[in-house]
């Protein structure tokens, strides 16, 4: 019948006693394989040495339990034997290799503790990495939050220096926004080159806080110097807008909006379609406001003399095709100043919003 786990010791050993201590090792490694839990290199080894089944037979033919198959080095079924229990297994092995045979077995559960170890440090590193990071993740967002309110500082800046600088309020201003933005869109502009225009009416005359007003209002006729420079402010205003790469795009309207489609206008003298023609358009209404506006050098003109006159510098000052627009556009129902101060307020909230 079935042997006890001290009488299965001694019967191995006693089996075990008179052979060579190669043949202790394949009973050994032969044990070992019988535990599904065996590392599969020794499956291998107990297969390839064993020379003797007798050796097997003798040593587990009375170990109860179910059976798993042994296999000679060259993949031959060589008998089905059953599957001994951990503490047993480990106890023979160390009877049959001393401390060797128990570390076959337990070598794998410290391999398998180091890499627990190893999964619990990198996971901690993994933590502290990730702590860095929101952390600067945190100042990268507070740096933002920073920028966005000193561009904002700058945009307020600007559009108060710009008021200041007018001698007829925002009045001026926002007639020439809202005709701009109303030609755009009757030319057939997209959404983002309507935005454009209306931005770049905004700004179109930001260069002129560089000059003076003794310059600006003066009603006599400007000397050779004083007139080089007016002649800058498109430069200038160009310049200012670099502090602000959100409105980058509307730098080149400010920049040619006193070009003439002959290409005698300033400061590049471009010609015909090498002129944007959104600052085309800016440069028509500013020139209509301009001219139906009282200014220290001259008095305001009445709208049919001023539509006489941009007809008369179709081609040489403006556009022809931006002329009829813009004429077109003023035969449409009057407008009124409220109509034009909400499209100004307009587009100062869009480049509020812009800088943020």
């Amino acid at each position: 019948g079935p042997l006890d786990a001290a009488s299965r010791l001694q019967a191995i050993t006693a089996a075990t006693k008179d052979l060579k201590k190669s043949h202790q090792a394949v009973a050994a490694g032969a044990l070992m394989n019988l535990g599904t839990w065996a590392p599969p290199t020794l499956h291998g080894m107990a297969a390839r040495l064993v020379s003797r089944q007798r050796l097997l037979n003798l040593v587990i033919s009375n170990v109860p339990g179910p059976q798993v198959p042994i296999y000679l080095a060259g993949a031959k079924l060589l008998a089905t034997y059953p599957v001994m229990p951990l503490g047993e297994t480990l106890a023979l092995a160390y009877q049959a290799l001393g401390v060797f045979g128990a570390s076959v077995f337990v070598l794998p559960l410290g391999v398998a503790w180091y890499s627990f170890k190893l999964y619990v440090l990198r996971t901690n590193e993994t933590r502290a990495e990730n702590a860095k990071l929101n952390e600067l993740n945190r100042l990268f967002e507070q740096s933002n939050a920073h920028l966005a309110e000193a561009r904002i500082s700058i945009v307020g800046a600007l559009l108060g220096s710009l008021e200041a600088k007018s001698t007829t309020g925002t009045a001026h201003l926002a007639a020439t926004i809202y005709r701009s933005v109303a030609v755009a869109k009757r030319l057939g502009l997209d959404h983002l080159s309507v935005e454009a225009v209306q931005l770049g009416a905004l700004f179109h005359d930001l260069g002129k806080i560089a000059i003076s007003d003794a310059i600006l209002q003066k009603p006599e006729r400007l000397s050779d110097e004083e007139w080089s420079e007016i002649r800058a402010h498109p430069i200038i205003g160009a310049s200012l807008l670099a502090q602000m790469p959100e409105l980058d795009h509307i730098r080149p309207l400010i920049l040619t909006h006193h070009e003439r489609f002959d290409g005698r206008g300033y400061p590049n003298g471009l010609k015909g379609d090498a002129i944007p023609r959104a600052a085309q358009i800016i440069a028509i209404a500013d020139a209509y406001e301009a001219m139906t506006t009282l200014r220290p050098y001259r008095r305001a003109v009445t709208p049919d003399a001023a539509i006489a006159e941009l007809r008369a510098c179709a081609g040489t000052q403006f556009d022809p095709v931006v002329v009829e627009a813009f004429v077109a556009e003023l035969n449409v129902a009057p407008s009124s100043e409220l109509e034009h101060l909400t499209v100004y307020q307009r587009a100062v909230d869009a480049v509020r919003f812009t800088a943020r």
